[in-house]
């Protein structure tokens, strides 16, 4: 059977390797690239079944994906990792409640196992 994948979004390399160790004990392909131009290519071009963005510096790039995300991927699971106080006031993504918003990293394998 064939993995669904996972676009993992993620400067720092120790977050994105635990994301991706996470993603894939789920049973999912995690999938990264070199830069956020790559990261909109790939949501037109790859069947993704989640997103996960780690929301450091900058954000608003970011926030793009998953509202891209949520608008082409069906029953999307879209999680954002920190900055959820913004997130929160800024209303960004009132608009999809799909998108679950996490306060910190420790959050991410619990979140999983409730997919």
């Amino acid at each position: 059977m064939k993995k669904q994948k996972a676009l993992v979004i993620s400067e720092d390399t120790l977050r994105k390797n635990f994301l991706n160790q996470e993603l894939e004990k789920a049973g999912f392909y995690p999938i990264t690239y070199p830069n956020i131009y790559a990261y909109r290519k790939a949501l037109e071009l790859e069947e993704i079944k989640i997103i996960v963005a780690d929301l450091s510096i900058p954000l608003e790039p970011k926030i793009d994906i998953i509202i891209k995300g949520a608008k082409k991927i069906p029953s999307p699971s879209l999680i954002t990792i920190g900055k959820r106080e913004y997130i929160t006031q800024s209303k960004v993504f009132d608009n999809y409640p799909m998108v679950i918003c996490l306060n910190n990293i420790q959050e991410f394998p619990d979140t999983l196992d409730q997919l």
